[in-house]
């Protein structure tokens, strides 16, 4: 008697929710990201801005809807290897629906000179100065990985400049003070450590932090008062474009934090995101809402991100969840156990069609919940509902397939059930 899993897998390597440090595991890892039409749409939308230069692209999404892998694999196309970049393109050009178009067009903005950041979770970073180091910082990385040189005068290192040439006496105010600070604690002891703590690259795990507040509110108390400032920002991205890249691409994952915290004080941001092609920096925000979730239609700030953003919605439809589903659910290879299945498919299907008849053809096809077989067609379209309207990756019908949401039911259920076997 034979079980689901004799038939097909959900691999070991799945990822039901992507994240920088998964996507990494191994070079080849990202080429198993399916890309939907609202993925080729923004994907198509991101190539025309920074041809254009005219404004960026703001991201949303419900959660599970996948924007985290969007970002992700459009970071990739951009910065990964071009063999392996145009092997993805050969996986799917029959989901792409402008294979060629959109190929030719990364390839473009890549030979002219394009870096793409990657950067997660803007949770806790300030309105101003915060947010242009952290800017800074996140582009530094990137390069560093590259081994690519590192241009001077950024924000950060007037910053470090002026520690130095404190030195002890900054600790002496830092000590006078220490009950107001929150983040510069009194174990950082010497100008070398906090350098390192204020240089230190984001990790997706890392607390939120308002560590260069402090250093400024210690600089304030002996009246030094250090302009970090846009104006700063750009010149240092001008010095970059102009020596190794055309453009910035900033995707900043996670960044509804910043805007809902930071809602009254968003002239930085809009700073900052002004005429991206002049400017050769291009901010794009991915967050689960819309600005006007987090500031009213008509205010200043949503008619300024009118103007600098082209707003994309990464919606799942029905469809194309039960399509990445299917993708998800490898058949094995072997004919005769293919043909077997085949046989086996066609006969539950025969038991629960008229379910999936009722459902209109123009939200989720027969094709795509025959595809998904076991799933019966309404636990399907109710996992898929369910995970929306429970705002919550957690619930998705990715994470059910994964394993990971309450336990191993699914697994277990191929494991042990099967075509033959009662009540499974």
């Amino acid at each position: 008697m034979s079980n689901y899993s004799d038939y097909f897998t959900v691999t070991q390597d799945y990822k039901a929710n992507m994240t920088r440090e998964a996507i990494n595991e191994t070079p080849e890892t990202w080429l198993d990201f399916y890309p939907h039409k609202k993925f080729a749409e923004f994907l198509a939308t991101l190539l025309d801005v920074i041809t254009s230069g005219s404004k960026s692209v703001w991201l949303t999404g419900n959660y599970g809807t996948g924007k985290s892998s969007a970002a992700l694999v459009a970071q990739k196309l951009f910065m990964d290897d071009k063999t392996r970049v145009r092997k993805w393109f050969e996986l799917y050009q029959t989901a792409l629906y402008d294979r060629e178009s959109l190929e030719k067009g990364l390839f473009d903005r890549r030979d002219d000179g394009t870096l793409v950041v990657y950067d997660y979770n803007a949770s806790g970073v300030g309105p101003t100065e915060e947010l242009l180091v952290r800017l800074e910082k996140g582009i530094i990385t990137a390069l560093n990985e590259r081994g690519l040189p590192i241009p001077a005068n950024s924000n950060l290192d007037s910053v470090v400049e002026r520690l130095e040439r404190e030195g002890t006496h900054f600790f002496a105010s830092r000590d006078a003070i220490q009950g107001q600070l929150a983040y510069l604690h009194s174990d950082i002891k010497t100008v070398e450590q906090l350098v390192n703590a204020l240089n230190k690259e984001h990790k997706t795990t890392d607390a939120p932090t308002r560590l260069l507040a402090d250093v400024q509110r210690v600089f304030h108390r002996d009246k030094i008062y250090l302009d970090v400032d846009v104006t700063t920002f750009r010149q240092w991205i001008a010095i970059l474009t102009a020596n190794n890249f055309k453009r910035i691409v900033y995707v900043f994952d996670e960044f509804s934090d910043f805007i809902n915290a930071n809602k009254e004080q968003l002239k930085t941001f809009e700073d900052v995101t002004e005429n991206p092609g002049i400017n050769h920096f291009f901010l794009v925000p991915v967050t689960h809402l819309n600005i006007n979730a987090f500031c009213s239609e008509n205010s200043a700030s949503a008619e300024k991100a009118k103007d600098r953003f082209h707003f994309r919605n990464l919606q799942m439809p029905n469809d194309t969840a039960f399509k990445l589903a299917k993708h998800a659910m490898k058949g094995k290879t072997d004919p005769q156990v293919a043909s077997e299945w085949k046989t086996e498919k066609d006969n539950l299907w025969g038991s629960v069609s008229d379910v999936a008849n009722k459902f209109k053809p123009e939200d989720v096809s027969s094709q795509s919940f025959y595809d998904i077989l076991p799933i019966h067609p309404m636990a399907a379209f109710l996992l898929k509902s369910l995970s929306e309207s429970a705002s919550s990756n957690q619930r998705s019908i990715f994470e059910y397939l994964k394993g990971s949401a309450d336990g191993k039911e699914f697994q277990d259920f191929i494991s042990s059930g099967g075509p033959e076997v009662e009540n499974k």
